[in-house]
């Protein structure tokens, strides 16, 4: 299911995205492709929600490279 991020997240997650586009890709060419992930901490209510500058399909093959490898201990993510 694919659903337009929260109206509580949608101003931070737009700057966010935007500032971070600038600052990894100043000169307007896309080199760098990020996503910010972000969800509410210590309850099951809400869902995750984020904003990227990729397209839907290349943010699907990165998600899943980067789980596989956090699940066999790839990744050290900061906490």
């Amino acid at each position: 299911m694919t659903a337009p991020i929260e109206p509580k997240y949608v101003s931070v997650l737009q700057t966010l995205g935007r500032d971070l586009n600038k600052s990894l890709n100043p000169d307007g060419v896309k080199r760098v492709g990020f996503a910010v992930l972000m969800f509410d901490l210590n309850t099951s209510e809400g869902r995750m929600n984020y904003i990227s500058n990729a397209q839907r399909e290349d943010m699907v093959t990165a998600m899943k490279e980067f789980l596989s490898n956090l699940e066999f201990g790839e990744h050290e993510g900061a906490a």
